[in-house]
C-alpha cells in the first residue's frame, strides 16, 4: 500500500439518446441510452489516513451521505481498502444530469483499487459501480461512448464522435426522481427498441423538462445550435453547435444572464490519474 496521494480526474457525461421504459420489481425503470464524456470534471484525491472521512468543496456534500462513502463502503466488502481521506473538487454542478455524483464514486472506486496494492478484478469493480448507481458502470468503461441498457449496465462501447457543446443550467434544479415520477404520470414507453443510429439525439425527458430548461433549449438553437436537449434527466441543457463562435456567444449570454454555462468538447480517451507526493 502507498502512503502517497492519488488525484485522480471524474469526468462528466451527456445522454445524447435516453429511451425510458417501463418500472421493474427492483424500483428501477429499464432504460436505453448512448452515453458520452465530455471534458468537464471534478477532482477527486485520496490518501491513505487513520480514519476515513469524505470532504467536499460543496459543503453540503462532505460526510457519510455522499455517493462516494457510498462507494468506498461497497469496496471494503470485497478487497482490503485503507482508511481514506478523501476530497472532492467540484466543477460539475449539481441535480444536472451531467452524472457529477456517479463519475465521483468511479473514480473514488478506481482510486480505492489502486491504492489497495493489488490487482481488482475489472468484474468485481463493475458489481461494485453497479450497487452505487445506474450511472457509476458507464465511467469505469474503456470507452468515453457507449450504449447502455437495463438499469446501466454497459452493452456497447462506441468509437467517440467529437461534438461542440454549450452546456447551461438554470438555478433549479432537477431531482432524478422526481423526473422519472413525472414521466411516469405522462406514460413511459412500452418498447424501447434498439440502437440503430448512435448519432441520432433524443431524450424522453424532454417532454417533462421545466419551463426554464424548454426557455434554455430555444434559446440555444435561436444562437446557432443544431439542437438542443436536457442533459440526462435535467436540469442542464446541452445544445449542439458546429461552429465555435457561435457556440462562446451563446455561453456567455447564458452567463450574462446569470446562469453557470460551460463550452464543452466530447472525450475521445479517458485522462490518467496523477500520483502526488
Amino acid at each position: 500500500m502507498s502512503d502517497a496521494a492519488l488525484s485522480l480526474k471524474a469526468f462528466a457525461k451527456i445522454n445524447t439518446q435516453l429511451r425510458v421504459g417501463p418500472l421493474r420489481a427492483s424500483g428501477l425503470h429499464d432504460i436505453l441510452s448512448v452515453v458520452e464524456a465530455i471534458d468537464l470534471y471534478d477532482t477527486i484525491t485520496l490518501r491513505p489516513v487513520e480514519a476515513m472521512r469524505v470532504t467536499c468543496s460543496v459543503e453540503e456534500l462532505s460526510g457519510e451521505s455522499n455517493i462516494v462513502a457510498k462507494a468506498i463502503r461497497l469496496m471494503k466488502e470485497v478487497v482490503d481498502v485503507p482508511p481514506l481521506a478523501i476530497h472532492i473538487e467540484k466543477q460539475i454542478p449539481i441535480q444536472a444530469g451531467l452524472g457529477g455524483g456517479s463519475s465521483d464514486a468511479a473514480a473514488a472506486i478506481r482510486g480505492a483499487s489502486a491504492l489497495a496494492g493489488h490487482s481488482v478484478p475489472k468484474a468485481v469493480l463493475q458489481d461494485v459501480a453497479l450497487a452505487c448507481g445506474s450511472d457509476v458502470p458507464f465511467f469505469l468503461g474503456e470507452s468515453t461512448a457507449a450504449v447502455v441498457s437495463g438499469c446501466g449496465q454497459v452493452r456497447e462501447s462506441l468509437e467517440s464522435r467529437p461534438r461542440l457543446l454549450c452546456i447551461a443550467k438554470p438555478s433549479t434544479g432537477v431531482s432524478t426522481a422526481g423526473a422519472y415520477s413525472a414521466l411516469d404520470r405522462i406514460g413511459v414507453r412500452e418498447d424501447l427498441g434498439d440502437i440503430t443510429d448512435p448519432n441520432a439525439l433524443e431524450n424522453d425527458f424532454d417532454a417533462v423538462a421545466p419551463a426554464e430548461c424548454l426557455d434554455i433549449m430555444e434559446r440555444m438553437v435561436n444562437l446557432g445550435a443544431e439542437c438542443a436537449h436536457l442533459c440526462g434527466s435535467g436540469s442542464a441543457v446541452y445544445g449542439l453547435f458546429t461552429d465555435e463562435e457561435r457556440c462562446n456567444t451563446a455561453q456567455s449570454r447564458f452567463e450574462q444572464a446569470g446562469m453557470w454555462s460551460r463550452v464543452c468538447k466530447t472525450l475521445d480517451r479517458w485522462e490518467h490519474q496523477t500520483w502526488m507526493r
